[in-house]
């Protein structure tokens, strides 16, 4: 047997879970031999994705003291110095923890979904697939780590973390890197991402995937509805949940952990609630506005579809995120929120047209990219290679 171990570190919800549960599904269909296990930030509201397989979910090392990227940051630099890159002590703890779980495991492959530090422990002993979206991925061969919006400058943290990083990679007796970058390089690439989400355009070199879910169709919007995707643990929820209920037409919702009052109240009001990550065709396609706190996945499947959105960021990634999908044209951001802006992006976008068209143009402009089929099938393919 074939042990993989696929790894989750950094970032909040299910969707960076979601992807790698998929992506094992698609390697034990491609062969026999293989034995997951899973190493999560998340090992509670994950299990809703197993769908009845017995996969193990265990605890990945996280040093939970240490934030995560926030709103306003400038590239991917300050994420993993936030994560703690630039400090020796505490990287050094977390790549021996990783040590400890490799032993354990023994696996032959790593799958890494923004997971830098088990890249890091494994590198020079194990081989590694990184995967994730356009975010958590950045180009590779560059001297640093870009920028994600035009007009920013990269922080001056990287010879610090090339430091940190070396030292660490000495004492294991492993080859220094040259550039911070090479870091996430992998020995393959499973990006599941749209270049219309991709915040480093024509520095990408890798293949782009698409959303793990495959192509989703572009379906004309339906009448007046909503569709709210976001997290129980979400400090505005209970705000969002007034305002849609206020508009009075049909609303379905996912929302992600524990139960919460928003969920009950939604519930109350007859509004369709998903037990479980819905079929992304069916949800969105039958909602004609998408309000989210702009994840990569809920965004990719909307733009796909041609949906118009509503967004109110709550991290870097979701900011990044949000301003892409703005650029469409077919979506409003409501950052900072209060329930009066956010109301009135909602009626707004219901009202103005221009949004629907353009939501509908760029599913036609992804509906004509050259994307694999199944996307899941071209990852689980480098999996295979390295195996």
């Amino acid at each position: 047997m074939k042990t993989v171990l696929f790894a989750w570190e950094f970032g909040g919800g299910l969707g960076h879970a979601a992807p790698l549960l998929s992506l094992a599904g698609a390697l034990e269909q491609r062969r026999a031999d293989i034995r997951p296990i899973f190493f999560f930030r998340d090992t509670v509201y994950t299990r809703s994705l197993l769908a009845g397989r017995d996969w193990p979910i265990l605890p990945a090392p996280v040093l939970h003291a240490l934030r995560e990227g926030q709103t306003g940051e400038a590239s991917y630099a300050q994420v993993l110095a936030a994560a703690g890159f630039v400090r020796r002590r505490d990287l050094a703890a977390m790549v021996a923890t990783w040590d400890d779980v490799f032993a354990m495991a023994k696996p032959d492959l790593i799958v890494a979904e923004h997971s830098p530090i088990a890249s890091l422990a494994a590198r020079g002993r194990i081989p590694v697939v990184v995967t994730g979206t356009g975010f958590t991925v950045p180009p590779s061969h560059t001297q640093h780590f870009p920028a994600f919006r035009k007009g920013v400058d990269p922080p001056a943290v990287h010879r610090r973390m090339l430091d940190v990083i070396n030292s660490l990679l000495q004492a294991r007796g492993v080859s220094p890197l040259q550039r911070v970058p090479e870091l996430i390089a992998g020995d393959r690439r499973a990006i599941f991402s749209l270049p219309h989400l991709d915040p480093y355009g024509p520095l990408r070199k890798d293949r782009l995937l698409g959303p793990y879910v495959g192509r989703l169709k572009p379906t004309p919007p339906p009448k007046p509805s909503i569709y709210l995707y976001s997290r129980a643990t979400e400090e505005r929820l209970d705000d969002m949940v007034e305002v849609i209920l206020g508009f009075g037409g049909p609303v379905s919702a996912y929302i992600t952990g524990p139960d919460c009052p928003a969920r009950t109240l939604l519930e109350s009001r007859g509004a369709r609630i998903y037990d479980r990550p819905p079929d992304m065709q069916q949800a969105l396609g039958t909602a004609n506005i998408v309000v989210s706190n702009g994840g990569a996945g809920v965004t990719g499947a909307a733009l796909m579809i041609g949906r118009a959105q509503v967004i109110i960021p709550i991290h870097v990634e979701s900011e990044v995120n949000a301003a892409r999908v703005e650029a469409t044209g077919s979506a409003m951001i409501v950052a900072p929120f209060d329930k009066r802006t956010f109301c009135e992006a909602i009626e707004t976008v219901m009202q103005v047209r221009l949004f629907h068209e353009r939501a509908e143009a760029t599913a036609r402009e992804i509906a004509a990219l050259d994307l694999p089929e199944n996307p899941l099938d071209e990852a689980a393919r480098l999996c295979d290679e390295l195996l």
